[in-house]
């Protein structure tokens, strides 16, 4: 792959590191964060809605949950997503890349 091409690469998946380890390692590790960031703020949310409910009120507890942690969990996803997409792209890619390089013998 070129230089040009590489640099390409390097800036689209800036937080996968080349040659450290492989991609697929570096996706599940980037999966389970994605997990633990909708975990995390499910169980926050989980708690402000009890003490919402405990008032009253748990339509407003649903409304702020909504509100303050639901684009937390939906933005994780879809980084993840995207992330994905074009770690998918690139080593589709590379392989090709890999294939055209191969010398004819």
């Amino acid at each position: 792959m070129d230089l040009d091409r590489e640099a390409f690469w390097r800036r689209k998946l800036s937080r996968l590191r080349f040659g450290a380890e492989p991609i697929e390692e570096q996706m599940a590790r980037q999966f389970r964060v994605t997990v633990a960031l909708t975990a995390i703020p499910s169980g926050i949310g989980l708690m402000i809605l009890a003490i919402f409910a405990a008032f009253g009120r748990p339509d407003v507890g649903a409304v702020v949950v909504g509100v303050l942690l639901g684009p937390v969990v939906a933005l994780a996803w879809l980084d993840y997503a995207v992330l994905r997409a074009r770690a998918s792209t690139y080593l589709e890619e590379w392989a090709e890349h890999e294939k055209a390089d191969v010398p004819p013998g």
